[in-house]
């Protein structure tokens, strides 16, 4: 499995991306998979949780299941998290139990200086 980069995160944006799951070079059909998108500040730890996570999604509902596709989809409040350079991957979890980890990377976070729009919504 080679290391992937995703498209930089703007802190505090909406963030959208697709990932098809393959197997053998073919689409896997995810009807009643869970795939799991975890970004956090370190390769690995050890809490079972993923509470140390910067970004997470469990996706158990998908796209277009039959052709392997689900869509990861953030809100500004999800990538309001701490600039900087950070590891993720994909791990999915298949109907029988079967879990693959198919995709592993890096993610940059990039801040910037406006922050106020995020938060509107609680103070009206």
């Amino acid at each position: 499995m080679n290391p992937v980069t995703l498209p930089t995160i703007n802190r505090g944006t909406t963030y959208r991306f697709g990932f098809i799951y393959k197997k053998n070079g073919e689409p896997f059909d995810l009807t009643g998979s869970t795939v799991y998108f975890t970004v956090k500040r370190v390769e690995w730890d050890s809490v079972k949780d993923d509470a140390t996570a910067l970004l997470k999604q469990t996706k158990t509902e998908h796209e277009n299941a039959v052709n392997g596709y689900t869509l990861f989809d953030f809100i500004p409040k999800d990538t309001w998290i701490d600039p900087g350079n950070w590891t993720f991957d994909i791990k999915v979890k298949e109907p029988n139990g079967d879990t693959f980890k198919p995709v592993v990377g890096k993610v940059s976070v990039s801040g910037a200086p406006t922050n106020r729009h995020i938060f509107e919504e609680e103070t009206m």
